[in-house]
């Protein structure tokens, strides 16, 4: 669809990067298409495809898959988020990747309280009232 409606895009990516705000493309993967839609439609941000992510850390097929959308959306300084996340061997990899953000439940399903122990793993994160107003 992306690629039919090519100038529809470009004008709002035009209009989202005048306002300050930024486009992500989703469900990238490493083919020569979807690495040409990459390149026009040159977004903020993409998000790999779940054939990628999904058993990734224990795939050198799907790890090289990742370094080619890596290496290509990079140049281009164009951010990755890595989705579908649900295994320790598959955050080891992406630790050392380069990819920007993380989703997923391998943590633990999604809750309605975001109250996860982040010190457990040794991450350490600012305290955030999110109770106030901006």
């Amino acid at each position: 669809a992306a690629a039919t409606y090519a100038k529809e895009i470009l004008d709002l990516q035009q209009k989202t990067r005048a306002a300050g705000l930024g486009l992500v493309l989703s469900g990238v993967t490493a083919d020569a298409a979807a690495l040409r839609l990459v390149d026009v439609v040159s977004p903020s941000w993409v998000k790999l495809s779940k054939d990628i992510t999904i058993g990734l850390g224990v795939s050198s097929d799907k790890q090289a898959l990742l370094k080619t959308v890596l290496n290509h959306v990079h140049k281009h300084d164009i951010k990755v988020i890595a989705g579908f996340i649900q295994d320790a061997a598959t955050m080891t990899v992406l630790f050392s990747s380069g990819v920007e953000a993380l989703q997923g439940q391998f943590l633990g399903p999604p809750a309605p309280d975001m109250n996860f122990d982040f010190g457990q793993m040794g991450f350490q994160l600012p305290s955030l009232d999110l109770t106030k107003k901006m």
